[in-house]
């Protein structure tokens, strides 16, 4: 009884959020959980998948929940950190990292050929 409640709130959840769900590769990238992402990555998941209201890539879940092992472990993984996403398709990680003065993620991205501009 315990377990059908707990679905079923999970359910409706996820059901009353906007856009496409988070994908286990972004809710692991949010949360730090480096393991987790190099095993999803190693069982096919795709590095630039997207999710979210926003539409976002797990890099950009990642930077904005300023998880720099995420961050690391996404790029090695092959990340594209140049993709764009958001209502006018201006978003990238490296301007998140930007708006939000994460230093160390955005110097991590520009040595991984992040571009200032799209």
């Amino acid at each position: 009884m315990k377990l059908a409640s707990i679905l079923l709130a999970w359910l409706l959840t996820a059901s009353c959020q906007p856009g496409p769900p988070l994908t286990p590769l972004i809710g692991a990238a949010r949360e730090g959980d480096t393991a987790r992402i190099d095993e999803l990555v190693k069982s096919g998941a795709d590095v630039n998948e997207r999710g979210g209201v926003n539409d976002w890539t797990p890099l950009m879940h990642a930077v904005h929940k300023n998880q720099l092992a995420s961050v690391r472990a996404l790029l090695t993984a092959g990340a594209d950190v140049n993709l764009t996403a958001g209502a006018a398709g201006r978003d990238t990680a490296l301007r998140l990292a930007e708006a939000e003065g994460y230093a160390e993620i955005t110097i991590l991205l520009r040595n991984h050929g992040a571009k200032a501009s799209q």
